[in-house]
């Protein structure tokens, strides 16, 4: 196509030279009987008002044919910009609250946990007998090495957890955690006892839960309560 052009511009350019370089017809001179170039004003305007079109129309001729033979181009699409989310920025972790000077925070001391003891114990089995505040009561003691589950007379008082049993101190000691109860607010806490065994029979002291305060003697004047009970 852009040869074709090429050609027909040529083409027409050349027609245009010998359009410009015409010259107007010789006139004879009357007087002289010579021919003569008689240049007249009209004459020259109206021949350069048609060269003027010519040009034109060899101009509009020429950028149609260019416009035809022309591939349209299609720009590509721009691609959005890349759109980056911003980050939350994390909150800045809290300062503990400085205590004043000359003060001190002290914790209770809490008793170690019992040490599991997968071994019987010496009060292994199931045993069962009254409270000594209440000698018609019946009670049920469950140990199995350091399990023990309690069962008040009606079933709405009971207690399970792990127990610890130290023979070796003088009185025997036992202490329980407390990991499932009728009350759910003794749940986490400890009662720590004595006991005594004699035979098939096992009498034995503690204190209420959550209060660490050993019981000193195996008798009703002592701290806590009281439960003289009979191997099964």
């Amino acid at each position: 196509m852009t040869f074709l052009t090429h050609i027909v511009v040529l083409h027409y350019s050349t027609k245009l030279g010998n359009l410009f370089n015409q010259k107007a017809p010789a006139k004879p001179d009357r007087r002289g009987g010579q021919y003569m170039e008689v240049n007249e004003r009209k004459r020259i305007m109206t021949k350069k008002q048609n060269q003027r079109t010519a040009l034109t129309v060899c101009l509009l001729l020429v950028v149609s044919i260019l416009f035809a033979g022309c591939e349209k181009k299609t720009l590509p699409a721009e691609k959005p910009a890349a759109t980056t989310t911003a980050k939350p920025q994390a909150k800045p972790a809290a300062k503990p609250k400085e205590k004043p000077a000359g003060t001190t925070t002290e914790k209770p001391q809490a008793l170690p946990a019992p040490k599991a003891q997968s071994k019987a114990t010496e009060v292994e089995g199931t045993w069962i007998g009254p409270e000594a505040a209440d000698q018609q009561s019946k009670w049920t003691f469950k140990f199995a090495g350091n399990r023990l589950e309690v069962t008040g007379p009606t079933n709405q008082e009971w207690y399970k957890g792990s127990i610890l049993i130290s023979p070796e101190e003088s009185p025997k000691r036992a202490d329980f955690i407390i990991q499932e109860c009728s009350d759910e607010s003794l749940v986490g806490k400890i009662s720590v006892g004595i006991y005594k065994l004699d035979g098939k029979k096992l009498t034995l002291a503690a204190s209420a839960p959550g209060n660490t305060t050993r019981p000193t003697a195996l008798d009703s004047q002592s701290d806590g309560r009281l439960w003289t009970l009979t191997k099964q």
